[in-house]
């Protein structure tokens, strides 16, 4: 209401304005809305997100990035000169890097540390009006870390400690330090580091002496130790607690991975070799080969008895006359009563002749069912049709083996094995039944034949 009485304007600044209540912005709508010809009102807030909606649409917006420490040390400098202050470079350049990008709070340590120095203003005043440890101490602790020292190491927390310096404040400048050193590795040209000029020097060749990997691993730890500090109350523990992590737990390089992979294989090469019946064991055949050239099998009923290739010692002679001996898979005949007997399986898993056809064949069309059908057993076989039995603690296996999809993926697989159609029906054993004589488990099974001894007990995990 009231005109300026110098000037053309008046202008209101309000600092912090995201801190205004939703009533005084309310209040506010009607006079941004139409303002007076002579005022202007200006917001200053670092949160804009907190504002309303309808404070936004009236005002016009300027965002105002952070300084660089550039900028800030060419500022500071100027100031030093108008104000006449003996000042050491390094000094304005610790400043510049403190101050976070804001030019009030790097004036604001300029005049802290100008009013506590005694003559020239040095790094080392800043250092003291800051709370920061020399960079002396810094270099002890990127020493004591590379040389795997950690009793150095502790020795130094102590003496950060017993000068009063913030271990917080400690971390965050351990945290910077193994920084600038990562990035003094860099090749070409590299991001500017924190460090003063006469200290960069040196800090590059020391940054050649650390492995990469473990000034990385610094930064995360003294981060975390800095955090958890300001959290909790056990002081300088976390920071103890991260140069144990830096120092005593080693990364592994890849050396290290290479020696594991090869145990790994080996381990599982030993596994497969136990599991897996050994090769030329049993060979099933679906039909019996003919032996002269092509002729087509006879077929004398619709039943066909399985044969199976047992190994056999054979005489053959050459062109030049000589003879020599060879083991081949020659088809073993089954008589009609034996194959008639083997259509009633009660026994373990390799008396069903294209059970183990039947994984292998599985194995390589979907692993999910030939790992469900591991645990399964071929508990009885008549023309057409297979029972396989689960054991009570594999109630899982069975109900995804007895899928529609499942099931008849392996109906077709096992159709086409053994030459005619034949359904699968699995079913569940009762606990009693899985636990006769003869018919444990599978693993259960494969333990005994490897370890021997017997089953004494026997219980279900809940």
């Amino acid at each position: 209401k009231f005109a300026p009485v110098e000037g053309d304007y008046k202008v209101y600044i309000i600092d912090e304005a995201h801190m205004l209540t939703a009533e005084a912005f309310n209040a506010l709508l009607k006079t941004l809305e139409e303002p007076p010809a002579h005022v202007i009102f200006i917001f200053a807030t670092t949160e804009s997100h907190k504002f309303p909606a309808t404070i936004l649409s009236r005002c016009q917006r300027f965002d105002f990035k952070r300084l660089s420490s550039d900028e800030i040390y060419r500022q500071l400098a100027f100031i030093a000169g108008e104000e006449k202050l003996k000042v050491e470079e390094g000094a304005l350049r610790l400043i510049a890097g403190q101050a976070g990008g804001g030019m009030r709070d790097a004036i604001g340590i300029l005049e802290q540390a100008a009013a506590h120095a005694q003559g020239k203003l040095s790094a080392a005043d800043v250092r003291a009006v800051l709370g920061l440890v020399e960079i002396e101490a810094l270099f002890s602790l990127g020493k004591a870390v590379a040389g795997r020292d950690l009793a150095a190491a502790f020795r130094l927390v102590q003496e950060v400690e017993e000068a009063g310096k913030d271990p917080a404040l400690f971390a965050r400048q351990a945290a910077e330090f193994f920084r600038d050193l990562l990035v003094l590795q860099l090749p070409g040209e590299q991001a500017p580091v924190g460090l003063e000029p006469e200290a960069t020097g040196r800090a590059r060749e020391f940054a050649g002496q650390i492995d990469a990997a473990l000034l990385k691993k610094g930064v995360e730890c003294f981060l975390e130790a800095g955090l958890a500090i300001r959290r909790g109350t056990e002081g300088a523990l976390s920071l103890e607690m991260a140069l144990v992590r830096l120092i005593l737990e080693e990364e592994p390089g890849l050396e290290a991975f290479d020696e594991r992979l090869a145990a790994l294989e080996e381990r599982l090469a030993r596994l497969e070799k136990v599991i897996q019946p050994p090769p030329g064991a049993r060979t099933v055949s679906r039909e019996k080969e003919s032996e002269g050239k092509g002729a087509p099998e006879a077929r004398g009923s619709s039943t066909r008895a399985p044969e199976v290739r047992a190994p056999e010692t054979r005489t053959a002679k050459t062109r030049t006359g000589k003879t020599h001996t060879q083991e081949a898979a020659a088809p073993l005949p089954v008589e009609a009563g034996a194959a008639e007997k083997s259509n009633d399986l009660t026994g373990p898993v390799a008396d069903f002749p294209w059970w183990d056809r039947l994984l292998e064949e599985m194995r390589g069309k979907k692993r999910t069912v030939e790992a469900l059908l591991k645990e399964g057993v071929p508990r009885s076989y008549r023309p057409g049709h297979l029972v396989v039995a689960f054991a009570p603690g594999f109630r899982f296996h069975w109900e995804n083996v007895r899928r529609p999809d499942n099931l008849r993926l392996v109906e077709e697989v096992l159709s086409r094995l053994a030459g005619e159609r034949i359904t699968v029906e699995c079913v569940l054993e009762k606990e009693e039944e899985a636990r006769t004589p003869g018919k444990e488990p599978e693993l259960v099974q494969k333990a005994l034949s490897l370890f021997g001894g017997e089953v004494v007990k026997a219980e279900e995990e809940e």
